[in-house]
């Protein structure tokens, strides 16, 4: 049953004036499902990300930005773009063959979320394994206590509730029991942690006293923070349907309760800020109105097999309440188990995304199996601790630097070596695999953006600046969008959680994980996929339409590139000190039109006259892309491309001259690709190991009022029993999040 809150303020020595606020713009929060967190090189991370605006009626970015980040400069390994589809943000990384091992941190965002600090990005440890022995974890033995008044601050004479918070050196939480003195040795009050790490002290400070907290573990001493003597602060507690919201005032003037996000008759968080008249924060507080739940389905194995290579089915139903729900499914081996995010979708939409810091066990909060009563207390000790990121006067940005992100767009400028700005110059803008040329006569101007694309990743562009001959004098730098380093270092994050066993029907084998278990054959799998292999360029991976590599080449070694390019290809034909397409389009008479091809060598723009010193014997690949275009002239587009890579004998670095173009690959949305399943009805793949450590993925399963069957095949090592996990969000607007064993 929905409630709305009520708000009791009391209100003491200078009085407070309130009112009901709401704060904007405010980011947008983002979430990614993981099949698991431990991976080894070669293999294949699956993630369904979800992106939810915090004010419902506001439109929600189409892409999303997946990064792996780690090593010793913590930048991004791997970066990907995933685009809005009919399965979501349905994506995936391949971790290349020659990553190291180690630990990593996934970090998800779109750009919009980049006007805001980089912890309010989406955040998730990972493992990845390479063969190599790890270093075994230590726990932390030194820890560390931290205190937090309620409202930021405390005083003489006034009832004092500060907060403390215990973690180890490695970052967890510890449990820790002790007595709060006073600076005369007097005993105030017992300090005990109630939940991960955290304890609350309540008392009344003395006048002119000073406290700290000793521990019976080994008798240190922690100062508490100093009794304020001015200032105002606010105290909030549940009391049955409502909050009694407490204010104490010692500024010697006015100042105003603010209740930020009010949630009507709905359930979430909520802030009280107490301003002074300036609008400056004195103190804040937040509480969660309402118990935090996500809702939940029915999911059972129908005749569960746990012999290798055995099709049995997962019958999902939805509660009676529900009409419709869609989800992301994964199910992987038994030795996967304890390597499951920390934080399932419910916990970090309603929770988690809102709070500062780490939070330990965010599902605990979320937990039927605990009671009401002690989640709500333990929650309420959270926010007391930890207290909310949204809607802070100093973290909101003035300026909305990054728009959201509806269409794909390339940036960048053209640069003078003089450093002036650019005058009468054709910026052309190619894609030779898109069939895609744009071309524009620029007036003056430095900056471009192009806003009109939709490319997928490792589409190659050519950016071309022709200034009326003058070769050397302009050149185009094209931007691409990064977010921040990242701040939150893998290496010390809590990144696996114990794990939490569930009730279970059957004897079950404890949870147990070796190393060595863990084998991907990428080969094999890239043939059982039947996936065509990518081909490498200097210019980034790319789909270049007619690639001719080496061995198609060595017919060819007694040739000059010029007259490859002219004998492989009956448009094009050498005319003066170039080659040119005789079958572009027609001019205005009729007549035929003819267009000069573009050279590029290694990356960079080069006269037809050098081709005729490169033999075909130092050509590795070689891509000839035509354009039959009718419009393509009178854009001023050539005619093709035709890109040239060399082998080591003749670096394209000896050719390199000033050029007005650049090649680059800014990088594109993802293409989809489906999980692999095995079809065992196929003789040819009884021949075939299966080394699945993930044995189910469906980034979008979606249910409606009738039970649903998904069929599941067990791998050569039956490493069952398996563990399931569901995310999703109901139809009428609910997060759904479960996790089982099958």
């Amino acid at each position: 049953m929905k409630r709305k809150i009520i708000i009791v303020i009391i209100l003491l020595l200078c009085g407070a004036t309130v009112s009901l606020a709401q704060k904007g713009p405010v980011p947008e929060k983002v979430y990614v499902h993981l099949d698991r967190t431990y991976f080894a090189i070669g293999e294949t991370v699956w993630l369904k990300g979800y992106v939810e605006n915090a004010l419902p009626s506001a439109d929600t970015s189409r892409f999303l930005y997946v990064e792996l980040v780690g090593g010793k400069d913590d930048d991004a390994v791997l970066r990907s773009k995933i685009r809005l589809g009919e399965e979501g943000f349905a994506g995936h990384l391949d971790l290349p063959e020659d990553m190291q091992g180690g630990r990593y941190m996934l970090r998800a965002y779109t750009r919009w979320q980049m006007n805001w600090p980089e912890e309010w990005m989406y955040h998730c440890p990972i493992e990845v394994y390479d063969g190599k022995e790890a270093s075994p974890e230590v726990p932390g033995a030194d820890y560390d206590i931290s205190f937090y008044p309620e409202g930021g601050r405390y005083f003489y004479g006034e009832y004092a509730s500060v907060g403390f918070k215990v973690l180890s050196a490695d970052g967890r939480s510890r449990p820790l029991t002790g007595k709060l003195y006073d600076d005369l040795g007097n005993s105030i009050c017992d300090a005990k942690t109630e939940h991960a790490g955290m304890g609350l002290l309540g008392f009344v400070p003395s006048e002119g006293r000073k406290y700290h907290l000793v521990s019976d573990l080994d008798g240190r001493s922690w100062d508490l923070p100093p009794v304020s003597l001015e200032g105002a602060t606010l105290q909030a507690r549940r009391v049955g349907d409502h909050f009694a919201v407490r204010t104490i005032n010692r500024t010697g003037g006015p100042v105003s309760l603010s209740v930020f996000n009010p949630s009507g008759d709905s359930t979430g968080l909520q802030k009280f800020v107490l301003t002074d008249p300036d609008g400056r924060i004195l103190s804040e507080r937040t509480v969660f109105d309402g118990e935090p739940v996500s809702a939940t389905i029915a999911a059972a194995a129908v005749d569960a097999d746990y012999s290798p290579r055995k099709k049995w089915n997962i019958r999902f139903s939805l509660p009676s309440d529900m009409d419709s729900a869609e989800l992301s499914v994964s199910v992987v081996r038994n030795a996967f188990r304890p390597y499951q995010q920390e934080g399932s979708l419910a916990a970090y939409m309603l929770l988690g995304s809102e709070i500062r810091g780490h939070i330990e066990d965010p599902d605990y909060y979320f937990d039927p199996d605990v009671s009401a009563s002690a989640r709500m207390s333990h929650l309420d000790l959270l926010l007391l601790i930890q207290g909310w990121t949204y809607y802070d006067s100093e973290e909101n940005p003035s300026q909305m630097i990054y728009p959201k992100e509806q269409q794909q767009t390339l940036q960048g400028e053209v640069h003078s070596v003089f450093g002036r700005v650019p005058r009468k110059f054709v910026l052309s803008l190619i894609a030779p695999e898109l069939e895609y040329s744009q071309v524009v006569a620029v007036p003056r101007g430095s900056r471009f953006v192009v806003d009109s694309l939709d490319f997928p990743d490792s589409t190659l562009f050519i950016v071309h600046v022709d200034n009326r001959g003058d070769f050397k004098r302009y050149y185009p730098v094209l931007h691409e969008e990064f977010a921040p380093k990242g701040k939150k270092d893998a290496s010390s994050y809590p990144w696996r959680v114990a794990y939490k066993p569930q009730a279970q029907s059957h004897d079950e084998p404890a949870a147990t994980f070796n190393p060595g278990d863990v084998i991907v054959d990428t080969l094999e799998t890239a043939v059982i996929r039947g996936m065509m292999p990518r081909i490498r360029s200097p210019f980034g991976t790319s789909d270049l339409p007619n690639i001719k590599e080496r061995e198609d080449l060595a017919f060819y070694d007694n040739l000059n590139l010029v007259d490859y390019v002219v004998m492989t290809h009956p448009t094009l034909r050498k005319e003066d000190d170039e080659i040119i397409n005789t079958k572009t389009g027609y001019n205005n008479q009729g007549g035929e039109h003819f267009s000069t091809v573009a050279l590029y060598v290694g990356g960079f723009q080069m006269p037809w006259d050098i081709a005729q010193t490169i033999r075909m014997s130092e050509v590795e690949k070689i891509s000839v892309t035509t354009y039959m275009n009718s419009d393509a002239f009178l854009a001023r587009s050539p005619g093709g491309i035709v890109l040239v890579e060399l082998s080591a004998a003749r670096p394209a670095g000896s050719l390199k001259d000033k050029s007005n173009s650049i090649v680059a690959t800014p990088l594109g949305y993802q293409k989809p690709r489906a999980f692999y399943n095995p079809a065992y009805d196929r003789r040819r793949m009884l021949t075939l190991p299966d080394r699945r450590n993930t044995v189910y993925w469906n980034p979008a399963l979606r249910l409606g009022t009738v039970p649903t069957d998904v069929l599941i095949e067990t791998e050569d090592r039956a490493d069952g029993p398996y563990y399931l996990r569901i995310e999703g969000r109901t139809s009428d607007g609910r997060w759904i999040s479960a996790s089982q064993i099958l």
